[in-house]
């Protein structure tokens, strides 16, 4: 008979408890490590009376099980217990049902899919009543930080994580959750080390090109971004043209530029300004527009990006171009100008071949 403290429940699943320990202990196994390796096949060590109940370490609190009788026990207990002391025992047993790489030696599923998901909710209700409110203070913080400092995800974690999370949605707050997030980061400011850290070459998106350059939206995504727009207050309507606005974000972009300029990073990084500007130019640009030009004498000049400089060259007015351009085409002093599409001219090249 086990004497067991007042939180055990007395019940149906307390007495099959003891029957396995009875089985077991009849089995006379030693519980040290060094007599494990005479026994056939894998065996474990398991607390009687577990040690969050006050159980100790000697022999007589201890029973060579095998995992699979490990497993079953650890089970038992999440019914044998209430309150707190459950919560404990629903800890243990979910951490052997887990993923992990500890768990895995306890490969025997819960076959009734009812009882698996008792055991998720009920401990799914016990981190979340234990983490509500809970403060982490600096200190612990600090050590989270110095823990994760340096750590990098392998390339099968990534992938795996890819596969995961692919076709799913975004995380969508709530007002009252956007609210909070709002209103913690109201008044923040970026100090000095960390605006040296995430500007410059110290920014992973450095030298890089802007995720849309060359890309066009399809349909679906211009109509979803019209409904978007819809009802959105436009033109001298907009808030952000009222005066004390318009001043507030001027002021905001006055002191970010100072800052790059105090730096020596953003707009002011000469090298990053000179990528900036070859990937922006010309055939480069994937927004930029073909002009098809045709003077007077039938010379024909296809203009890919600086048409402006174009037309400047051969004294044409460019302003005056775009306002008469009716169905891509327009003539102004002589010269026959259309606006052509890049799918066009593609195909003109196959076919001319």
């Amino acid at each position: 008979m086990i004497n067991w403290p007042a939180e055990i429940l007395q019940n149906k699943y307390t007495r099959w408890y003891e029957q396995i320990i009875k089985k077991a202990k009849e089995q006379n196994l030693s519980v040290s490590k060094r007599h494990a390796k005479n026994y056939e096949g894998y065996t474990e060590v398991h607390h009687i009376i577990p040690k969050s109940f006050g159980g100790s370490n000697s022999n007589e609190n201890l029973v060579r099980f095998s995992s699979r009788e490990h497993f079953i026990c650890h089970w038992l207990l999440t019914k044998m217990t209430t309150g707190i002391h459950r919560n404990k025992m629903l800890t243990a047993f979910v951490l052997m049902t887990g993923d992990g790489s500890k768990s895995a030696r306890y490969d025997f599923k819960i076959t009734s899919s009812r009882v698996f998901e008792q055991i998720r909710t009920d401990y799914s209700k016990y981190v979340s009543e234990k983490l509500t409110g809970r403060e982490i203070s600096l200190e612990t913080r600090a050590k989270i930080s110095a823990a994760n400092t340096g750590k990098t995800h392998t390339e099968e974690w990534k992938q795996r994580m890819s596969i995961l999370n692919k076709g799913k949605p975004g995380p969508v707050h709530s007002d009252e959750a956007r609210a909070k997030i709002s209103a913690a980061n109201k008044g923040k400011k970026l100090s000095a080390d960390h605006l040296v850290k995430i500007s410059g070459k110290n920014n992973h998106g450095y030298g890089k090109p802007g995720t849309m350059l060359g890309k066009t939206h399809n349909t679906d995504t211009k109509i979803k971004m019209s409904k978007q727009r819809k009802g959105k207050q436009l033109g001298d309507a907009n808030p952000a043209k009222r005066p004390e606005v318009k001043e507030k974000i001027s002021q905001a972009q006055r002191e970010r530029l100072s800052r790059q300029k105090m730096l020596g990073t953003g707009h002011y990084d000469p090298a990053l300004m000179a990528k900036r500007k070859e990937l922006s130019q010309g055939s480069n640009n994937g927004n930029a527009k073909t002009f098809r030009f045709t003077d007077p004498n039938g010379n024909v000049t296809e203009v890919t990006g600086g048409c402006k400089k174009f037309c400047e060259e051969n004294k044409l007015n460019y302003s005056g171009i775009r306002r008469k351009m009716e169905n891509n085409s327009c003539q102004l002093n002589g010269w026959i100008i259309q606006l052509v599409d890049r799918k066009t001219i593609l195909n003109e090249s196959i076919y001319n071949r």
